[in-house]
């Protein structure tokens, strides 16, 4: 059960709080973590249409990591409040949307839209949030579950790289200039994004094991229809074979073009190298 706000006040130490009180009966059931290109749109989209569950068709709402690091929010999206009444009012249901999940569920599932279940993703949570910041998140719902991802480091930075410097600006990979690639490759956040050893440790050691799941790129493609019923598990909802997705093995929001070119892929492998051979003792990759 999550907490009543007034008990628990005192206790945080970052989230914006400019009322005494706050419902947090909203407050999210469970947090798509990141990073980014690891399969977190394919779970968003999917999540989405379960008619247990509310989560914001606007991914990536970047609140927590917003609290300490700013600096990481993505400039192409709008400024993120840091009271907690700007982050509780994106669960909030508008009676539109309410009435076109309501018809899309009775007439994909059978059954009304009744969401028990509310969550969201922001793929930068997980390696853009420290130990005060999630004791925060704890405080606000101690039960909250967690997802997060994990793509071999190289794959993952450059299919980033991809979107960012082609994709989003509508350009070939070679008509991107080698010291675009590499600044891209040697930003702070982007290094972070892809050495789980340095920030799973911080979640495995806060959040329970039974309310973290480390799922795996390779088992979207692999396994979708099982990797989405561990996510309906985890969360609490129905995993019904018939509430899963007609969709669900189509890949969401890929990167198309070019493999990575040799020089750049070597210099992928002095980031990465120890990690992506971690990974694959560890067999997540």
């Amino acid at each position: 059960m999550k907490p009543q706000f007034r008990d628990v006040r005192d206790r945080l130490r970052y989230v914006g709080m400019e009322r005494e009180d706050y419902d947090l009966s909203k407050f999210p059931d469970f947090l798509i973590i990141g990073p980014q290109r690891t399969g977190t749109t394919w779970l968003h989209e999917n999540l989405w249409q379960h008619p247990q569950v509310f989560i914001p068709w606007d991914k990536e709402l970047h609140y927590f990591n917003n609290l300490e690091y700013p600096e990481f929010h993505p400039k192409s999206l709008p400024p993120v409040d840091k009271d907690l009444s700007w982050y509780l009012e994106k669960f909030e249901i508008p009676a539109e949307i309410r009435k076109n999940r309501d018809g899309q569920s009775k007439h994909l599932y059978g059954r009304p839209f009744t969401p028990e279940k509310y969550g969201e993703a922001t793929a930068t949570y997980a390696a853009a949030m420290h130990e005060g910041i999630i004791g925060d998140l704890l405080t606000l719902n101690p039960d909250v579950k967690i997802i997060t991802m994990v793509r071999n480091p190289i794959d993952r930075a450059w299919s980033h790289a991809k979107k960012d410097l082609c994709k989003e600006r509508k350009r070939a990979v070679k008509d991107v200039p080698r010291e675009e690639w590499l600044g891209f490759f040697n930003q702070e956040y982007q290094i972070k994004c892809g050495h789980y050893s340095q920030f799973l440790p911080l979640w495995e050691k806060l959040i329970p094991k039974e309310n973290l799941m480390i799922g795996r790129l390779l088992d979207v493609s692999s396994e979708p229809r099982e990797m989405l019923k561990r996510v309906y598990n985890l969360i609490g909802i129905d995993d019904d074979e018939s509430l899963l997705p007609a969709a669900v093995a189509e890949r969401v929001n890929p990167t198309e073009g070019a493999g990575i070119p040799d020089d750049l892929l070597g210099e992928l492998q002095k980031i990465y190298g120890h990690e992506v051979t971690r990974l694959r003792e560890q067999g997540l990759i």
